[in-house]
């Protein structure tokens, strides 16, 4: 069948070789059309997301399966490659946030949540979610077991921090200060610019004094309310596995 024969198209071509950009390009193109169709959506989700088992490597890493090809185009360096492949892969997860970063962690998505104002985590077209009908159940026990185990940013095993496990306090506390420094260097330099999530779910730029205000007033008001505690989970809430 045609789904078949450019699902093995793609896991074949080296789109970094000159000429063959546009042969994956074409590809996920007319993949992006086939999903339209029931069937042919049906079995692209079954080749491209199988169900996951327990997590050793990023998704990117798994070269043996098709998800690693299109994870991969998902950061291409064209961008009509990138886009075709998130909005390929956001389809078949049925436009689920939490689905999306389980197969492909929070990193490789984030341009893809940007572009659809997702970054606050709001669902967009709810009614089209609700219209597509429920698949079987995407995990199997062995990745329900090591769940805590995953980093949502890479969707891949979580690493132990080992150059930090050796360090004192006031080391941790140096090293910090040297990354403030060398992001506010780059600030002034104009090569990174700060940015923040607006009402709208997107990235927008933000004036850095007007955030440093933000922040002076909001510590003066902890000093009389209780202090709230932010962490990962506040952005990626771990949920058990759907």
């Amino acid at each position: 069948s045609l789904p078949k024969r450019l699902l093995q198209q793609l896991q074949l071509e080296d789109d970094t070789k000159s000429g063959n950009k546009m042969i994956a390009m074409s590809t996920i193109a007319v993949m992006n059309r086939l999903i339209c169709v029931r069937a042919c959506r049906k079995y692209l989700r079954k080749e491209i997301l199988p169900p996951l088992g327990k997590v050793t490597k990023r998704p990117e890493e798994e070269t043996h399966l098709v998800k690693s090809k299109v994870v991969k185009l998902m950061t291409h360096v064209d961008n009509s490659i990138a886009v075709l492949a998130s909005e390929l892969l956001f389809t078949l997860c049925k436009h689920n946030i939490n689905r999306m970063i389980k197969y492909t962690g929070y990193g490789n998505s984030a341009g893809l949540f940007n572009r659809h104002g997702l970054m606050g985590g709001l669902s967009p077209n709810r009614r089209r979610d609700e219209e597509m009908s429920p698949d079987e159940d995407s995990d199997t026990e062995d990745y329900v077991s090591s769940f805590n185990d995953v980093d949502l940013v890479t969707a891949g095993p979580t690493r132990e921090n080992i150059a930090f496990n050796n360090m004192t306090e006031e080391e941790k506390e140096a090293e910090a200060n040297k990354l403030i420094n060398l992001i506010d260097s780059m600030h002034r330099k104009g090569v990174i610019k700060p940015g923040g999530v607006g009402e709208d779910g997107k990235v927008r730029e933000v004036d850095m004094a007007e955030q440093i205000a933000k922040v002076q007033i909001n510590e003066q008001s902890d000093d009389s309310e209780d202090e709230v505690k932010l962490d990962s989970n506040h952005f990626f809430p771990r949920k058990k596995p759907t």
